[in-house]
């Protein structure tokens, strides 16, 4: 709980020490985000989903020295799980496991996930609205009560609205 008047974090710490800030009147903290000046967005740092030098350098160090992980499990899933199950010594259910194991881990890099098929198979389908009150959606002329209606309030969690 906040004490009227207290001061804390950095202001504090120098009021203690003697060497406060004179702060002028009408100052003001200014945005650390895209300048609110210019209306320019900061460009500076990395872009995103880049990788910083220092990671970039590792793998570069890495693949001039070995093969690349994804050449290892093209070449295990080539072998087959007859030669895999000969070369591990082991069960040849423990060896199709693995071997189905390496093709799984392989699908991302060679084929796209598929969408999921929606089947209606003539039951009650309850349409869904989003961001939208009881009031709002009868105003779209959807029945509320025959829907689930959920209200969406800016920066927060979902609730559940009463639909009657």
């Amino acid at each position: 709980m906040a004490v009227e008047g207290a001061k804390d974090g950095l202001v504090a710490a120098l009021e203690v020490l003697g060497a406060a800030p004179e702060v002028p009147a009408g100052a003001e903290q200014l945005a650390l985000l895209p300048d609110a000046v210019t209306g320019e967005a900061g460009s500076s740092g990395r872009p995103k989903g880049a990788r910083n030098r220092r990671t970039q350098e590792w793998v570069d160090y890495l693949l001039a020295r070995h093969r690349a992980p994804l050449e290892a499990l093209a070449e295990v899933l080539t072998q087959g799980p007859e030669a895999l199950r000969a070369e591990l010594g082991c069960e040849r259910l423990e060896a199709f496991d693995r071997w189905l194991r390496v093709a799984e881990a392989l699908l991302p890099y060679l084929h796209q996930k598929q969408p999921m098929a929606i089947q209606a198979d003539g039951g009650s389908v309850l349409p869904i609205v989003l961001g939208v009150t009881a009031e709002g959606a009868r105003a779209m002329g959807v029945d509320p009560r025959g829907s689930t209606v959920i209200e969406i309030v800016s920066d927060q969690s979902v609730s559940a609205v009463d639909a009657s």
